[in-house]
């Protein structure tokens, strides 16, 4: 079957779908419009927005004081 043929099929069934359903397709509609451009350390793949409200989170952590320093980690890495 032809991506044509695939896309008419699909469709034709969406058209005959519930509600429950069809918000379903329709949340993936939304998430394949937002281009993955990065993924966390733990896997959780991040669209650029997503990806920049981080950034901005992490350096408001930072301009509050709320890091970890580079000599207060090597004392902490020396209890493990």
């Amino acid at each position: 079957m032809d991506i044509q043929a695939k896309r008419i099929e699909l469709a034709k069934w969406i058209l005959d779908v519930g509600e429950d359903l069809l918000n379903k397709v329709n949340a993936i509609k939304e998430n394949s419009s937002s281009e993955i451009i990065v993924y966390s350390v733990s896997g959780e793949p991040l669209t650029k927005e997503v990806y920049v409200k981080k950034i901005k989170e992490a350096e408001a952590r930072i301009e509050s004081g709320q890091f970890t320093s580079h000599d207060d980690l090597l004392k902490e890495m020396q209890d493990w």
